[in-house]
């Protein structure tokens, strides 16, 4: 094998090597986002236009049921516990539909989306944007409400993420 060859397999090989190190890094981020702010019960933040306060972030057997509902309470499977995250938002004019996606996490890398148990207390609406017959105005902050019912297990390192959109960014919520 010739010199050049040489030089030429080498960087042919160091130039694979670089492409699969950049695809991995992708995939490792996209399977471990790292949030643009991290908001604690009480805390707030600003982002596009939009403001997010973290109200309620509880975990329990059994969480309140709606008023009008048939029992008291919506209790959790067994082995099970419901948490539910409720958050204030309020835009500051009008902007296109903005969502709120829900993903809750352990530190074991399991995860769990939003369940529309829509009979717990705090939770009718569950869209950043508002309900469709009633969306979100400016300057009116509007009170979210998101539910999971994750393994006993895994409420100790409980976090969730908030996807605000491709652009707006992630917000973790933690207890």
């Amino acid at each position: 094998m010739t010199r050049r060859s040489l030089v030429g397999l080498l960087a042919a090989v160091a130039f694979a090597l670089g492409v699969a190190a950049w695809q991995g890094s992708l995939h490792w981020s996209a399977r471990n986002p790292r949030p643009d702010v991290v908001l604690g019960v009480g805390e707030s933040v600003e982002i596009d236009g939009a403001s997010y306060r973290l109200d309620v972030f509880d975990v329990a057997p059994r969480l309140p049921a709606v008023a009008d509902a048939e029992e008291e309470w919506v209790e959790a499977l067994d082995g099970a516990m419901l948490v539910r995250i409720l958050l204030t938002t309020e835009i500051d004019g009008p902007r296109e539909p903005r969502y709120c996606d829900p993903t809750a996490y352990d530190a074991a890398g399991r995860r769990w989306d939003n369940e529309l148990l829509i009979d717990v207390a705090g939770t009718e609406v569950y869209s950043c944007d508002g309900p469709s017959d009633d969306p979100i105005r400016p300057g009116e902050p509007l009170t979210v409400g998101y539910v999971f019912q994750v393994p006993a297990d895994a409420v100790d390192t409980l976090y969730v993420d908030l996807s605000l959109g491709y652009k707006a960014g992630l917000v973790r919520l933690t207890r």
